[in-house]
Formats: structure tokens, sequence, C-alpha cells
């Protein structure tokens, strides 16, 4: 079987409300909620055979995943020593063996947090750990995003963030009090469910900047 790659996103405050006071967002709980925790169940159960050599299983810890460890050693109907040996070597912390895509707060702390965000943007969709959805929302929310972060993501996922102060600067921008611009914006979002969508940053040049007034 895979080794587990656990990655937990930035949590959400819709769930918030319905999280807290739980484990659900457990580093544990989340190798669960992904189904990775297979390998470690199967090692568990083979353990409980009083015919499968110890040393046989034992040996195998090394080469699991931290989470698959901490999973073990959380099992109350795990054997004894199985438990034992598994919380010897399971990690102190937990949360250090997920994967996340970093808050605000901890983007603070990076010597450059926009490279951070831009690679999480350029990461390829068969290798990304993290679903497109969840990079956008992310980079949407962040502080440290900028104008070269949102032209990359697709226009909709803009345009429809709870954040109205994201788009509408840029569109004012652009657009004015030109009602023939603002048509034109229409236009290019006016797209079937097989059509291409377009990015922001395709959006944006579909339409000129207008002339700054003449002083003269």
């Amino acid at each position: 079987m895979e080794q587990p790659a656990v990655v937990a996103s930035p949590p959400s405050p819709r769930l918030a409300h319905f999280t807290s006071g739980t484990d659900l967002n457990s580093p544990v709980r989340l190798l669960e909620t992904h189904f990775q925790h297979r390998r470690a169940a199967a090692l568990t159960a083979l353990a409980s055979n009083p015919h499968t050599p110890r040393t046989a299983v034992t040996d195998t810890l090394p080469a699991l995943h931290p989470l698959e460890l901490a999973w073990i050693s959380h099992q109350h109907n795990a054997a004894d020593w199985l438990h034992t040996a598994a919380a010897a070597l399971a990690p102190a912390d937990d949360n250090e063996a997920v994967l996340r895509l970093l808050t605000d707060d901890e983007l603070d702390r990076q010597p450059d947090p926009a490279a951070v965000l831009q690679s999480w943007l350029d990461a390829p969709e068969s290798e990304a750990v993290w679903t497109s959805d969840e990079v956008y929302r992310a980079i949407l929310k962040s502080r440290h995003h900028t104008t070269e972060h949102l032209r990359q993501l697709p226009a909709d996922e803009v345009l429809t963030h709870n954040e109205t102060d994201i788009a509408v600067p840029h569109l004012l921008t652009r657009c004015g009090t030109q009602t023939e611009r603002w048509n034109t914006l229409l236009t290019a979002l006016d797209y079937g469910p097989t059509d291409d969508k377009i990015t922001y940053g395709q959006l944006l040049d579909t339409v000129q900047a207008p002339a700054a007034a003449s002083t003269a």
C-alpha cells in the first residue's frame, strides 16, 4: 500500500462551530478521514494473531509514516507490546507529520511569503497534495497575495469570493463609468459548462484601462 501523505487545509470558519471541542481535525483523525490508516490497521490485525512473530511486526514499524505510528499508539485494542513499540517511535507532536497550507501567521515567518503562495500555484496538478480549490481559497484569504497571484486564478473564483474589495478595485480601474467596458467583461464571462474557464488576468485583459483624463 502507498505511504500516506496526510494533508490538512487551514481551518474553515464555517466548520469551526462543528469541530470546536472535538478531535475531528486531529492528525490521527485526518489519517482515518482520508482512509490512509489501512496499512497500520492491517499490521495491528497481524500483531493480534498469536502466531505472528513479534519481531516481524516490530521490524516493520520504522518503515511506517509517523502518523501511522501515532495511529497505532492511539489504538486501545492493540497488543500491549505493539502499543509500546509504536509509541516509542511515534513523533512527540503529531501535527509535525501533517502537510498543511500555511496560515498567514506562519507565512509571516517566511522570508518570501509571496514566493510560497506562487509555489502552491506552480505545483503540477498530478503531483499536488492539495486540490486546486483548496489552493485557490487559501490564496484568496491570504493577506500576502498579490495581483499577480490573482491573475492566475479562475475569474469566477475571484469574482465570487466573499471579500468584494479583492476584485472591485481592479474592475473599477479597468471599466470606470464606461458601460461598454462592463458589457465587454460580462460577455467574456458568458461561457458554457464545456468552455474553458478564463483566468482573472485574462478577464482584466479583455479591456484596456481607461485613459487618464487630460489636465490641459
